[in-house]
Parts: C-alpha cells; sequence; structure tokens
C-alpha cells in the first residue's frame, strides 16, 4: 500500500471522483463511466510515478482495460457497480511474471473514499500463504478457492481515500460487503493494472481480443485520450461485468430502440 501521493498538485480530487461515481450510479449508470472524465486520467497519469519504481521500469505502461465500483449496503439485489465477493485470481503466475521471476504486471486498485473493514475494503491471501501462488499448472491455480484455501492467513487492505494498493494478478483477492451498520459510506474504488513493456513482455493476441488495443504509454495520456477510447473502455468494462448491471437500461435494446 503507498500512501501519500499529492493528489492535489496534479488536480486530482478524490471527493470529486467519488462524488461523481455516486452521480452516475443514482442516474442508473455504471461507476465505470467516471473514466469519461479528465480528473480520472490525471489519476492514471499520476499513477505512473507510482508504478515505474514498483515493477522496476520507468516505461511501465497502463494496460486498456479498467474498472470502477461504487458498493451500497445489502439489498437482497445485486445492484449497478457491485462486489466482486468470492476469492480469485486475475490471471496465473506465469501470465504476468517474467522468465527471472520478477513482476510484469501489476493489478492496482484506489479507494476514492476510505476504505474500511465496515464498508467493503478488499481482502488478500499473501503470496507466503498460498501454496499455489506460483504452480500455474495445477487445477486448482485458477479456482483458489476449490484447494485447501488459507482461511486462517486472511488478511483485510483498509486504506485512506488516495491510497494506492497494488498486489500481483494472481494474488488471491476479493472484495468485501458493506456492513448494514457502517458507520461511513459505502466504499467506491476504481481499479486498473500496469505493465511492462512489450520489448519486456509480448503482447499477446489473447490480451489484444479482451482490451482491444496495445496499452497506453505515459505520453498517450499526457496528450490526451480521446473521448472515443474513454467510451471503448468504459464500454467494455460494462460488458465485461454485465451481471452486475442487471438495472442497466443500457442493455435493454428494445426499450432503447422505442425511444
Amino acid at each position: 500500500k503507498f500512501e501519500g501521493v499529492e493528489w492535489e498538485a496534479l488536480g486530482v480530487d478524490m471527493a470529486n471522483i467519488a462524488a461523481t461515481m455516486q452521480n452516475l450510479k443514482d442516474e442508473g449508470w455504471p461507476p465505470v463511466f467516471v473514466f469519461m472524465y479528465d480528473e480520472t486520467w490525471r489519476m492514471c497519469e499520476g499513477l505512473f510515478d507510482v508504478l515505474g519504481p514498483l515493477i522496476g521500469d520507468n516505461n511501465v505502461e497502463l494496460e486498456a482495460s479498467v474498472y470502477g465500483w461504487a458498493l451500497e449496503k445489502p439489498t437482497g439485489e445485486e445492484k449497478v457497480g457491485g462486489n466482486f465477493g468470492q476469492p480469485h485470481r486475475d490471471q496465473g503466475f506465469n501470465t504476468c511474471h517474467l522468465a527471472d521471476g520478477s513482476s510484469s504486471i501489476l493489478s492496482v486498485w484506489v479507494p476514492t473514499v476510505d476504505a474500511t473493514l465496515d464498508n467493503g475494503c478488499m481482502y488478500v491471501v499473501p503470496r507466503e500463504c498460498d501454496p499455489l501462488f506460483q504452480d500455474f499448472s495445477h487445477q486448482s491455480h485458477l479456482a483458489p478457492h476449490t484447494f485447501n484455501f488459507p482461511f486462517q492467513s486472511i488478511r483485510p487492505l483498509p486504506g485512506e481515500a488516495g491510497s494506492v494498493l497494488c498486489w500481483h494478478p494472481n494474488t488471491i483477492h476479493w472484495g468485501s460487503a458493506v456492513s448494514q451498520h457502517s458507520p461511513v459510506p459505502p466504499r467506491k474504488s476504481l481499479a486498473m493494472a500496469f505493465r511492462v513493456p512489450e520489448s519486456r513482455q509480448a503482447f499477446t493476441e489473447k490480451e489484444m481480443d479482451a482490451c482491444g488495443r496495445v496499452p497506453f504509454t505515459r505520453q498517450e495520456l499526457s496528450n490526451g485520450v480521446s473521448m472515443k477510447e474513454r467510451w471503448n473502455l468504459c464500454a467494455k468494462g460494462v460488458l465485461m461485468y454485465s451481471v452486475w448491471h442487471p438495472d442497466f437500461i443500457g442493455f435493454d435494446v428494445e426499450k432503447n430502440l422505442q425511444q
């Protein structure tokens, strides 16, 4: 966890981003559409200074896959921006590490409000407690909840708004739900991934199919990401996690054609 980023100096106000996510949610839009706004992209550009040293490469790139969550207290039904509460890995060890075992990709998670034990912080299993952390050939590597799950080693990851939380994509992780008795507002957060440049690890055809384009360089973000690119990223995120958006009118083709 990295704290102390001077977001204000970069023109980023986490409270503004969180408020926009809530406004989107209130109007029935998935919170990922906060990536349509400049301030969110200024945040992403600022993350390059954090991720470069962590990955060990000043030429890190931002993968063209982003998402946003805006939780709410449980109602018995999934809502727009819902939580993914099953322990999982985003990738296998072999696809997010180089041949020497060093990281080639890091998952990044930024809470835009304080994330606490009550309002939906993330949980992880540390690598030293994960018997299958490197064993990508094991049949349960990508289904960690099915094999000797180390419940006793679970660790919460609370963090202040604007904290930068990072983990290996093959780390077992999941988001918790909001407690009915939470004294603070439900968690809102943004997620993305940074990786080494293609000169160090080839961008695969499978990744291209999933992301739709090669990763963004810092220069591209500095120049400004086009509205079309932003829309494509948001739309892909919604389609990927459509199960969390049962009420999103954008999926009702017939109703939209009638309007």
